[in-house]
């Protein structure tokens, strides 16, 4: 395989993204119980070892009522590495 060839097929496989709602929420629920894991003193360690972060627990936004996790929003990658803190849609934190 050339270069060219190589960069090509990682561009793909980088660009690519996943969206399916169950997933995602699986996804996430693992991630948690990871940084849970990790991180023991964070004041939110409990809620995360139990699979229990800010996000909606069925990825429907409280305010604008849109799937979190379908296309355009969160990808099932993304909620595999990062901490869901807001709605990708209407912008509301879930935070506060």
């Amino acid at each position: 395989m050339s270069l060219s060839e190589t960069e090509t097929t990682l561009k793909t496989v980088i660009m690519e993204k996943t969206y399916n709602a169950q997933q995602a929420i699986i996804a996430q629920k693992e991630y948690l119980k990871e940084l849970a894991k990790n991180n023991q003193a964070d004041w939110m360690a409990d809620n995360f070892s139990k699979g229990i972060g800010f996000a909606p627990s069925n990825g429907i936004c409280y305010r604008c009522k849109k799937q979190i996790y379908s296309e355009g929003g969160i990808s099932v990658e993304r909620a595999s590495t990062e901490l869901t803190t807001g709605c990708p849609f209407c912008h509301t934190s879930y935070v506060d």
